[in-house]
């Protein structure tokens, strides 16, 4: 199963980062909000014909229980 971890970036950067498992690819990107960052990982979801987890949690490195899931919005083709 595919699983993203989304936290909040504390160093300089984009203020919300993902990283983890899409399909068979490693996934990482950073937006300024939640919600951009949600999009940008449902619009690579739908890409990927993958259905990944998504998660938020204070520390990626750590294993420690979610804080929250997301609920992936759904992606319009254009």
């Amino acid at each position: 199963m595919s699983r993203i971890k989304a936290y909040q970036n504390p160093d300089r950067g984009p203020a919300w980062c993902a990283e983890g498992e899409m399909g068979e690819f490693s996934y990482y990107a950073g937006a300024d909000t939640l919600e951009e960052l949600t999009s940008l990982i449902a619009e690579a979801a739908a890409e990927s014909g993958a259905s990944p987890e998504v998660i938020v949690v204070s520390d990626p490195d750590a294993d420690e229980a979610p804080i929250a899931s997301i609920d992936l919005p759904a992606v319009v083709s254009q």
